[in-house]
């Protein structure tokens, strides 16, 4: 109840009169107040206590999740453990130390039980972070909202910014972040594993023996994750709680025990329920791990200028707290909005991380990439372009193994078996890619709704500050210095390709364009060899230092080039007879130009033909400046003279005519305009980054047309 000097202190500020001489009717109404004041206070302390349990639920829901996340990876090391030991029985031997085969074999599935480990950890710091973010959020808001009710709310809501609650989560409170923690936990679960399967080889084990092994360290494992879930979820909730209190202003806190302090809890804290501490001064929870304990605000009893005070007029009844609600609830929502976001790219980067994972594991000897099944190399990048095909290559190395024997057979039923597993993983992946470009979407919505804007490099404001040189001397001076980096780090035979090719890019483009040894000679894109024309290793050499180079800002540039060139790209015929009414259908669709493409720095540069291709190349494009090093600005490296080669930084005495700057092989193109004047038709195209490079038989290893 109110206390009675500080009553008639504030009676006289009002009044004039000190409480002896209020009517007994203003004297109830000051009694009720007190009451229900203290009523009031105690259900809010009731209602933190509540808060503090709600934490612990939504905890207990992180640790379902990593019970199925920990339950998979074990499910998957024991099947490929399991594959192992049935590998080495099939080929005659025992799982044995003493068997060279069992020891070659095991080297293999450590490394494989290493990337299960790294997976399982991935997954786990998502749930973590994704997991104590939200109880954050959630405890911060609740405090808020039951403090509101006894005091002047005046809480920061910016404290549910994604990156602050970020910091706060990766604060090593313990001498170290929750993360490395988790992490040196599966370094430890990676070790035991190993050291526990050279002892199954050793004592020669069987699969239930070797499962009971497995079982018990990822058991263990799993529950040291929830052992950290439940105490990360208290030092969570316990900042959470501080922060709402420094923002309303609370001094003073009371310590609570869980369980109420009976036999349950631990004597340390035990003896410290109900004490009284300064904010600031009190002992940091948690005080040890599984510790549940929290801190109720002590607020003031007293009558402040937000309180209900019918002597004043100033009621702060329901209506007028159900209208602070109203208006903070925007703040509130845009809080949850700015989380939604963050959730939203937690998932696709999640997803992004899975399909990368199944990208690098998958191939015949799980580095990616499946050899020997088509006459290039593929990835399961390609798997869509490669699915119809995938039958006729079963059945013809079916009949293969009808008709050979010996080494052969091997072969073919090796060849059938990677053909069955690029389709297997192929079809996931295609289901893994299309989920992180729904998730893309949806996070780009989320990122709408919170008001996030976000750097889009193919907005028009991009293209619109985006670099459109109007003379060579204007572009050689802002690209030349990245250019200069890569040359002086390229290998001489790389320096010669890359300088020839500017000398004559024919034999280089002519087998990448799917021409054998001439222009007018097309057989197919990707059915030509590299070295048909003698240039292969130059055009491999070549595409290395390209990879290399790029810039950190966006550039137009210019090519002029034939019909026939936007043909082969969009896949289609008679492009120079359309109307440009007839044309527009092609705004917004794309392909792929498997050659390096040749473009000028500068307006009215970068060659001639009867397309003039104006190309925006955002940050990130892997293309090269090739002014100081190429044939036409005086650069020879045919020679061994020294005198004629460029050394990455001296500057340009004159400029050739090309001002060529030279785009990757394989990258995709996306047409954004194309407008039509008399012969000549211009089309705006933008460099897609998104869909990679398709740098086709740089490995070597082709059979086909012209081998």
């Amino acid at each position: 109840m109110a206390y009675t000097g500080y009553v008639n202190e504030e009676v006289r500020k009002m009044y004039g009169i000190p409480y002896s001489q209020l009517t007994a009717e203003q004297k109830r109404i000051l009694h009720e107040d007190s009451v229900r004041r203290a009523k009031l206070i105690e259900e809010r302390q009731k209602a933190v206590l509540q808060n503090n349990l709600k934490a612990f639920e939504d905890e207990a829901r992180m640790e379902k999740v990593l019970a199925s996340i920990y339950k998979q990876a074990q499910q998957d090391i024991l099947a490929k453990v399991t594959e192992t030991v049935a590998k080495v029985e099939k080929a005659g031997g025992e799982w044995s130390y003493a068997n060279q085969s069992a020891l070659t074999r095991s080297r293999g599935l450590f490394e494989q039980i290493t990337a299960e480990l790294t997976k399982l950890g991935q997954k786990e710091q998502s749930v973590f972070y994704s997991g104590l973010g939200n109880i954050y959020t959630d405890q911060f808001l609740r405090q808020v909202y039951e403090l509101g009710q006894t005091m002047t709310v005046k809480a920061n809501f910016n404290r549910l910014n994604t990156a602050l609650i970020r910091k706060t989560l990766d604060y090593p409170w313990s001498g170290a972040m929750f993360s490395d923690r988790l992490w040196q936990d599966k370094a430890t679960l990676g070790r035991n594993l190993r050291i526990g399967l050279t002892q199954s080889m050793i004592l020669g084990e069987s699969i239930p023996q070797i499962t009971d092994r497995i079982n018990k360290g990822i058991n263990t494992s799993r529950y040291n994750a929830e052992r950290v879930a439940r105490t990360e979820t208290k030092r969570v909730t316990y900042c959470a709680h501080n922060d709402a209190y420094e923002d309303m202003g609370v001094e003073e806190l009371e310590y609570r025990c869980a369980n109420g302090g009976d036999a349950r809890t631990c004597e340390y804290c035990r003896a410290d329920n109900k004490k009284h501490y300064k904010r600031g001064e009190e002992p940091t929870l948690p005080r040890h791990p599984n510790c549940r304990c929290v801190y109720i605000p002590v607020v003031s009893d007293e009558f402040g200028d937000n309180e209900l005070n019918e002597l004043t007029g100033s009621v702060r009844g329901a209506e007028n707290y159900e209208k602070w609600k109203e208006a903070e609830d925007e703040k509130i929502k845009q809080a949850q909005l700015l989380k939604a976001a963050e959730d939203k790219k937690l998932e696709v980067e999640d997803a992004e991380f899975d399909l990368a994972y199944l990208e690098k594991t998958s191939g015949t000897y799980g580095n990616g990439v499946y050899s020997g099944i088509w006459k290039d190399d593929v990835t399961l990048q390609d798997y869509t372009a490669k699915k119809g095909s995938i039958q006729a290559k079963r059945d013809y190395f079916e009949a293969k193994l009808k008709t050979t024997t010996g080494d052969e057979y091997d072969k073919f039923a090796g060849l059938l078996s990677s053909l069955d597993d690029f389709e297997e993983k192929g079809k996931e992946w295609e289901l893994q890619s299309a989920k992180v470009k729904a998730l893309k979407k949806e996070l780009e919505e989320a990122q709408k709704k919170a008001g996030i804007w976000v750097d889009n490099p193919y907005s028009q404001e991009r293209k619109d500050a985006a670099y459109w040189f109007k003379s060579t001397e204007d572009a050689d001076t802002v690209l030349r210095g990245v250019c200069g980096d890569v040359w002086r780090k390229a290998a001489k035979d790389q320096k010669y390709a890359a300088w020839d090719y500017t000398a004559g890019s024919g034999k280089f483009n002519r087998p990448l364009t799917g021409h054998a040894g001439s222009w007018y000679n097309n057989v197919g894109t990707k059915k030509v060899s590299l070295d048909y024309e003698g240039a292969g290793e130059e055009i491999r050499k070549m595409t290395t230092p390209i990879d290399k180079s790029e810039y950190d800002f966006d550039i137009w540039l210019q090519r002029g080039c034939g019909s026939e060139a936007i043909e082969s790209m969009l896949g289609i015929k008679n492009f120079s007879s359309m109307t440009e009414a007839q044309l527009q259908k092609f705004v917004g669709k794309g392909g792929r130009q498997y050659n390096f493409i040749s473009t000028g720095v500068a307006k009215g540069k970068g060659f001639s033909g009867d397309v003039i291709c104006n190309i925006y190349a955002p940050k990130g494009t892997h293309m090269i400046y090739a002014e100081p090093f190429s044939y036409y600005s005086g650069a020879d490296y045919s020679t061994s003279d020294p005198s004629h080669f460029w050394d990455g930084s001296k500057k340009q005495g004159s400029f050739g005519y090309e001002s060529e700057m030279i785009i990757q092989r394989g990258a995709y193109y996306r047409i954004t305009k194309i407008e039509k004047s008399g012969y000549t038709t211009f089309i705006d195209m933008e460099v897609v980054l998104d869909k990679g490079y398709d740098k086709f038989q740089q490995r070597g290893a082709f059979k086909g047309y012209g081998s």
